[in-house]
């Protein structure tokens, strides 16, 4: 018996190998097959004025030749389409609510979130409230995805069957004509992506049960120049017992991803006496990655740098003339309310007057291949919607009726954010710059210049509020705080500098203002090792080529292990690996190689030596922290 189970066990095995040797390369033919077609040179259609040339390089970047911007476009509409349609058609459906109808339950507290803040509808009303000019690029660069759609034979992209197959179909998933509404609203996503307060307003809700003011101000605020948490603010916290962590874990976790690098330097450290201008945007693995890389040329403008597959304009660049990049700030633009019901009429909530009526809005979600829908009801108070309402399962957080609002500039009206980056795209010169990016209002970014006439400049515009009580650090009584945003910091106030007297610009998410900065921006910059390395380098190298900057992007000399190393070569180990390992450290220079032990024994050490120290005191709660921060 036993022969004939191992012949049976050998039997399928065989079996098995077969069906590999012939399935893997039908699939490698198949997934070939599949690829679109990039080898034509000439667009032609009738939506296109003028035959526009497409030509790929060898590392497959479009280079688009047309007689006009108009046509330029299209062809990027075109081509964005032919690479990125998959990641376009999830990337719209996020901002619009809608990719439960593809993926289901799993993506239902997603598609509620953007519901509720309603980025698609403000996307509409943006996009029609724009200038002629944008809006028309906008539209031929929906003309031009459209394009695609009607006209091309390429085969679907292979994600395209799958979802087919999700919803019961051998035929791929269809797309819907591209709107322009779907390219605006990409600024919105990544306005979310890059604005966190309200994740560490919760995670500061969490700590104020066990601890004091003064604690968690120690714990978290690093930089505390423009403000502190007061003790009756986290006397109020503890009296509330909100479910703080229900609330966390009913929001989804898009962000904050922000670890970005910027610099400008001008001729006098330059080999050609012009300026230079570095940037290296991280926001995260993905694969495809958020960029695409694209060059433009018409009689009216040439332009080349990275543009998002379904946006029509480059968001990082440069034209004949100028280059710009970004770095995010991480501007407070959210601010969490504890608001009250009303315990004699459950259409109301409680404020310092007396009550007022929560405006309703319905939204359905449609669910899967079954046409199973959800409807709910999003909550509307004076501050903005109810977040807690995200999930069911949490209903008023306390007994007595309270409830949890949020109000962000991400959903405000009258944001000119993504025409901003139209105007961006032409500028010249600095005060074409600073002209462009005034109206830019939606996720604070640090937007650096330079340009052939050898200026270099920074500019942080957005929308920042002003506020009548706090500042943005911990959530506020609801009933207490109206109006609390009294308006914005004036965008000449807003942090800029041009032309500085050393010749340089470095920005790497840190600090951007001075103590005595009349105004709040946020009480949680980024720490500045990164900033300080770049600027350590830029005075040792003072005269450099593109393609030092290049190798700069690359460097592994981390200052936060330079910077910690004094403590742990201070230390005497117990046993001989602990003197064997503390002996490397001592003779390391804090380059984060990877084929080097020493960061890996670093890295370790801070993340378990702070869950140690917090941890008899905080107990699981000590997982909130940021435990890789060495300022922690």
């Amino acid at each position: 018996m036993f022969h004939r189970f191992l012949t049976s066990i050998l039997w399928f095995i065989a079996a098995i190998l077969v069906l590999i040797v012939i399935a893997v390369p039908g699939i490698y033919v198949w997934l070939s097959l599949e690829k679109p077609k990039t080898d034509g040179e000439i667009m032609t259609g009738e939506v296109l004025e003028a035959p526009v040339r497409v030509v790929r390089d060898e590392y497959g970047i479009p280079h688009i030749f047309a007689e006009s911007m108009d046509d330029a476009y299209v062809a990027l509409g075109y081509v964005h389409a032919q690479d990125r349609l998959f990641q376009m058609e999830m990337q719209r459906r996020a901002g619009q609510g809608r990719l439960s109808e593809l993926l289901g339950r799993l993506t239902l507290q997603v598609d509620r979130m953007m519901r509720t803040f309603d980025f698609y509808r403000n996307a509409k009303a943006d996009y029609e409230q724009g200038s002629t000019a944008a809006k028309r690029a906008a539209q031929r660069y929906a003309d031009g995805v459209n394009l695609y759609l009607t006209t091309s034979d390429d085969p679907p992209p292979v994600e395209f069957r799958l979802l087919g197959l999700m919803q019961g179909s051998i035929r791929p998933h269809e797309p819907e004509p591209w709107q322009p509404a779907d390219s605006v609203v990409w600024g919105k996503l990544m306005g979310l992506q890059l604005s966190g307060n309200m994740y560490d307003e919760i995670m500061r809700a969490l700590l104020a049960t066990e601890l004091s003011a003064e604690e968690i101000a120690n714990l978290t605020l690093f930089d505390q120049s423009n403000g502190s948490i007061t003790l009756s603010a986290v006397d109020y916290l503890k009296s509330t017992a909100i479910d703080w962590a229900g609330l966390d874990a009913a929001i989804p976790r898009l962000g904050p991803n922000r670890a970005s690098n910027v610099w400008a330097i001008d001729g006098r450290h330059t080999a050609s006496g012009k300026p230079i201008l570095a940037n290296d945007p991280h926001l995260g693995l993905a694969a495809p990655i958020l960029w695409y890389l694209a060059r433009i040329e018409t009689p009216e403008l040439t332009i080349t740098g990275a543009t998002a597959p379904g946006v029509p304009f480059h968001i990082l660049g440069h034209n004949d003339e100028a280059a710009w990049g970004f770095t995010t700030t991480g501007g407070d633009v959210m601010d969490l309310f504890i608001e009250q019901g009303n315990p004699d009429g459950p259409d109301r909530y409680l404020t310092e007057t007396g009550d007022e009526a929560f405006e309703y809005r319905v939204e359905e979600i449609s669910i899967g291949k079954h046409g199973d829908s959800v409807p709910f009801i999003v909550r509307q108070t004076r501050h903005g919607p109810v977040i807690s309402d995200l999930d069911d399962r949490l209903g008023a957080l306390t007994e007595d009726g309270k409830f949890v609002s949020l109000r962000t500039t991400l959903t405000e009206p009258d944001d000119t954010s993504w025409e901003a980056i139209y105007h961006l795209n032409r500028a010249r010169n600095w005060d074409d710059f600073i002209k462009a990016m005034s109206g830019f209002k939606s996720g604070q970014q640090n937007a650096v210049f330079a340009n052939t006439a050898g200026d270099i400049g920074l500019f942080a515009p957005a929308r920042i509020p002003i506020r009548a009580v706090g500042d943005g650090t911990v959530p506020l009584d609801g009933r207490m705080t109206a109006p609390n945003w009294k308006g914005w910091i004036p965008v000449d106030s807003l942090p800029r500098v041009h032309n500085p007297d050393d010749g340089m610009i470095v920005n790497a998410n840190n600090r951007l203002t001075p103590p005595d900065y009349p105004y709040h921006i946020t009480n949680d910059w980024e720490p500045d090792y990164r900033a300080r390395r770049i600027e350590e380098w830029l005075h040792n190298n003072a005269i450099a080529k593109p393609a030092d900057h290049a190798a700069l992007m690359t460097d592994t000399q981390s200052m936060a292990a330079r910077d910690m190393l004094k403590i742990l070569n201070s230390i005497e180990g117990e046993t001989a690996m602990q003197r064997q390992v503390l002996q490397r450290l001592k003779s390391w220079d804090g380059r984060m190689d990877r084929d080097r032990p020493e960061p890996l024994i670093f890295a370790t050490w801070l993340r378990e030596m702070t869950i140690v120290l917090l941890s008899d005191e905080l107990g699981r709660q000590a997982a909130l922290l940021p435990s890789s921060d060495p300022r922690l």
